[in-house]
């Protein structure tokens, strides 16, 4: 009998042993790399014209505005803040990012 692969990725700070406390620089660290990665792979669609520069920052915005919503309705205000912040952060640093030019067309958007 085959038994079932074991998940590649353990959630950081989780331990495999139940009294060690958890790891918070951990989790620090991989909410970083992650939104790191998330605005370097976004960026590199942009520059490649696989999504307009527009068509990002809305989605984004739409994530702020969700954000928003869930903060409103109890959820921990203090990180919701934190993480607006950050997205709105990630929603400037996208629209005043510079592409290869000829890439784009006058309103600074993808070329289609």
């Amino acid at each position: 009998m085959r038994r079932a692969a074991r998940p590649f990725f353990r959630p950081p700070g989780r331990s495999a042993i139940p009294d060690r406390p958890i790891d918070v620089a951990s989790y620090q660290a991989s909410a970083q790399a992650a939104l790191m990665m998330i605005e370097s792979l976004t960026l590199a669609l942009i520059d490649h014209r696989v999504l307009s520069r527009e068509a990002v920052v809305d989605a984004v915005e739409m994530v702020i505005e969700a954000k928003r919503g869930l903060n409103e309705e109890g959820e921990n205000s203090e990180i919701a803040e934190k993480a607006i912040g950050l997205l709105s952060t990630l929603a400037n640093s996208l629209a005043a990012a510079s592409f290869r030019q000829h890439d784009l067309d006058d309103s600074g958007g993808a070329a289609n």
